[in-house]
């Protein structure tokens, strides 16, 4: 049994009607925002901790599907480069693992921008329903687009979303021709 780790965020922590929580685990990767999904059935593992928690998490894969082996509060930092997070140190880093990986023209730029919706229209996709977005960034009158899937990290905020209203958009802008947007966060502006 192979065991793996992951620093991350306690997203989401949710008692189902079966007997189990829900825990959503956001964790950082070179210039990307993932999440881990576990179905918990011990309870005591998970009463102590809140959303928005920095934890570790020990996992393996038992028939196919996430088993939660150990989780546990841990202080982390993030890369300034790529945002990878990494265990806490006391002490400045000189090169991130993460971002040494990837070839310069493969990196990404942290977006967190206010940005007007211009469009919202629900599309079938190949494997999932998706929400696509499009919005306006009115400082460079650009562009951009994303795909919200069903039960992704935003799917539970899209209904709220509203064409012409602006919100503070926080993700990864790609350096490649396009306009396209990796996004983590939405949330309403102040107008």
């Amino acid at each position: 049994m192979s065991v793996s780790t992951i620093l991350g965020r306690v997203f989401e922590l949710k008692p189902m009607d079966k007997g189990y929580t829900r825990l959503t685990i956001v964790y950082n990767i070179p210039f990307k925002t993932k999440t881990l999904k576990f179905n918990a059935w011990n309870e005591d593992m998970l009463s102590s901790f809140k959303e928005g928690e920095t934890v570790k998490v020990a996992y393996t894969y038992k028939n196919s599907f996430l088993q939660l082996l150990a989780i546990d509060r841990t202080l982390i930092d993030s890369c300034p480069i790529c945002h990878t997070f990494m265990e806490a140190l006391d002490a400045q880093r000189i090169e991130c693992e993460g971002c040494s990986t990837i070839p310069k023209d493969q990196h990404k730029i942290r977006f967190n921008a206010e940005m007007k919706l211009i469009s919202l229209e629900p599309k079938q996709y190949m494997y999932s329903n998706g929400l696509r977005l499009e919005f306006l960034l009115e400082i460079e009158k650009k562009r951009y687009t994303y795909v919200i899937f069903e039960n992704s990290l935003l799917d539970k905020i899209s209904q709220d979303l509203k064409i012409g209203e602006k919100y503070f958009v926080v993700g990864w802008k790609s350096t490649q021709p396009g306009c396209y947007l990796d996004i983590v966060d939405i949330t309403k502006g102040f107008y």
